[in-house]
């Protein structure tokens, strides 16, 4: 089992399908694009993406070049000093994903993230 220093969102999922290196994830609450060398289809697989990974996206916000963006709805703020994490929830039966903010969104309700799909972790699931 892997063990991480700070906070980190670990998600499981079953590969759906891969091009190249980028792979597409079928996970409780939706899909994610990562990039691994080693998944294979049907697999299953753990993803680790640290919070501070994942951008908020404002309202009418461009997506970064190749990154992969979520949709969810603001679930809880927690405000730590100079940051502020944001939980995130994408559906019903996913942990919350988190995400590290320097001002929280004034709205609450549906929000959009985005992530560079190389940023996250990957490995086979129950390693």
């Amino acid at each position: 089992m892997a063990k991480f220093v700070g906070a980190t969102n670990l998600l499981e999922g079953t590969v759906a399908s891969r091009s190249g290196d980028v792979v597409d994830v079928t996970i409780a609450g939706g899909n994610l694009r990562v990039r691994s060398t080693t998944a294979q289809v049907d697999q299953r697989i753990e993803i680790s993406l640290r919070p501070e990974a994942i951008r908020l996206l404002a309202p009418g916000d461009a997506v970064p070049a190749g990154w992969a963006t979520l949709s969810g709805t603001l679930n809880g703020v927690e405000y730590l000093g100079a940051v502020t994490r944001l939980y995130v929830r994408l559906a019903d039966g996913a942990p919350p994903l988190q995400l590290t903010v320097s001002v929280a969104p004034a709205d609450s309700g549906e929000i959009r993230v985005a992530y560079d799909p190389a940023s996250a972790a990957v490995w086979t699931a129950g390693q």
